[in-house]
Order: C-alpha cells, then sequence, then structure tokens
C-alpha cells in the first residue's frame, strides 16, 4: 500500500510538482513529522488527515507553509533528531514487528517540501 499525492494545481510543468508518491513504510513516518512540526496547521483540517489515502485535499496555502517547515527543519537539525528517535525506538521493538519497517528517510522528505511548495494545494490518494 502506498500513498499517492498529486497536486492541485501544480507551478510548474515538472513530474515532481505534479506527483509524489512514498509506500505506507515511510509515508507515516513523514507525514507524522509534518504533523509536528505544522500542529498548527494541520489542527485546523479534519482529524486524521494523511493518515488514508481517501482524496483529502490540502490548500496551497497549507501546502506551502508545510514545505518551508520541511526545509526549516532539514536545515535545523530537527527532521535528524526524528530519524534519531525513530532509530531508538525501533532497537526496542521485536524483530518480527512490523513497525520496523517505518523509515525517516531525508531525501524523500526534501523531495516532498519541493513538491508541496509548487503543488498549488495537493490531495493524498
Amino acid at each position: 500500500m502506498g500513498f499517492d499525492i498529486y497536486a492541485v494545481k501544480p507551478k510548474t510543468n515538472k513530474e515532481e510538482h505534479s506527483y509524489f508518491r512514498a509506500n505506507v513504510w515511510y509515508w507515516r513516518p513523514l507525514w507524522a513529522f509534518v504533523e509536528k512540526i505544522c500542529c498548527d496547521e494541520i489542527s485546523k483540517l479534519d482529524e486524521g488527515v494523511g493518515h488514508s489515502n481517501d482524496g483529502y485535499e490540502i490548500s496551497d496555502e497549507i501546502a506551502s507553509i508545510i514545505g518551508r517547515k520541511i526545509n526549516i527543519a532539514l536545515e535545523n537539525g530537527l527532521f535528524k533528531q526524528l530519524q534519531d528517535d525513530l532509530d531508538t525506538l525501533k532497537n526496542g521493538i521485536p524483530e518480527d514487528d512490523c513497525r520496523l519497517w517505518y523509515n525517516c528517510d531525508y531525501e524523500l522528505t526534501k523531495s516532498f517540501a519541493d513538491f508541496c511548495l509548487n503543488s498549488g494545494g495537493f490531495s493524498i490518494c
């Protein structure tokens, strides 16, 4: 299972500004990170947005805020802290637990920030 994220009104003709995809093992930690750094903006949306792929639409305004805040977090070390926290958590999980498959990826997160800034809003499918 994966999450397909479609731009509402892409600001460029680049494919990476029209479509973003992540499998569930990368999307859920990425969206949890978005919820952490964008809690004020996300709190204005329906509860659970981002945790299902039912087509929920994020406005351009909120998408742009998400993109900017992700970039700041990538630069100031907050994302690295999230990666370290996830690794610490995974150390206490039994080897046969599927939660070990969750991952935080710097490049994927950076790509999502770029997508958010250039998507004109997006829907989570």
